[in-house]
């Protein structure tokens, strides 16, 4: 499948082209209302189980139909052990996708690492994934926590999407999907939310105008294409 890469806030997402434009318009704008809702209700990444929650509830509001919505939460005894973001992604999404649709989300993790840190994909997608935390009391270390989405857009307006929460004592590099994160240094369990959702054609004449008028322009400063 053909895709365009597309830095969508705190979301990275392949989209297939031959997605209609307004389609593929209305994707990117409601995954920016979607986050942006989330972000006012719940700012803290520590409270990434009510931000899922609000997630999901937004997005019925905004009329996608969900097939699937699964989490799952685990940590690993081998402390010395180290993943990548990108390899927790693609494990958590590897039962919803196709071989094609697997092939696709290594390439779109694969190309947006190869981009410069200071590229405007790059720095948008940071400022929406990473917090850092100073701590609370002497002696504590600071907590780093990372929420990143990443999924695929098919023609049919279905999105596949993974939603991953992590926190941990490690410095979170610019160029993070690739990093090693020690599981010794997390301080919570590596948390996954995955859900199959398609956008219903009841969008254009329901939602478009009141999640645009919402973002008041907004999303021209959240989006980027980067393939």
């Amino acid at each position: 499948m053909k895709y365009h890469g597309y830095a969508n806030a705190g979301c990275l997402l392949a989209c297939a082209t031959s997605l209609p434009d307004q389609h593929l318009e209305d994707i990117l704008s409601s995954s920016v209302y979607m986050q942006l809702s989330c972000n006012n209700r719940f700012p803290l990444f520590a409270d990434y189980k009510a931000w899922n929650d609000r997630y999901s509830q937004v997005q019925r509001f905004c009329l996608y139909k969900l097939s699937g919505w699964l989490s799952h939460e685990g940590f690993s005894t081998s402390l010395d052990k180290s993943l990548t973001p990108t390899e927790m992604v693609c494990a958590a999404l590897s039962g919803a996708l196709s071989a094609e649709e697997k092939c696709l989300l290594e390439r779109l993790m694969q190309d947006f690492s190869q981009l410069n840190a200071d590229s405007k994909a790059s720095i948008l997608f940071r400022q929406r994934a990473v917090e850092s935390v100073s701590p609370v009391l002497e002696g504590e270390g600071m907590v780093n926590r990372v929420r990143v989405q990443v999924g695929v857009v098919d023609d049919k307006s279905t999105v596949k999407c993974v939603i991953l929460n992590i926190a941990t004592r490690q410095p979170v590099e610019a160029c993070f999907l690739r990093q090693e994160f020690t599981l010794g240094e997390m301080v919570e369990s590596i948390h996954a939310a995955y859900f199959v959702a398609q956008l219903d054609e009841d969008y254009a004449d329901s939602k478009r105008a009141m999640v645009l008028r919402t973002l008041d322009g907004r999303e021209t400063m959240e989006i980027e294409r980067f393939v």
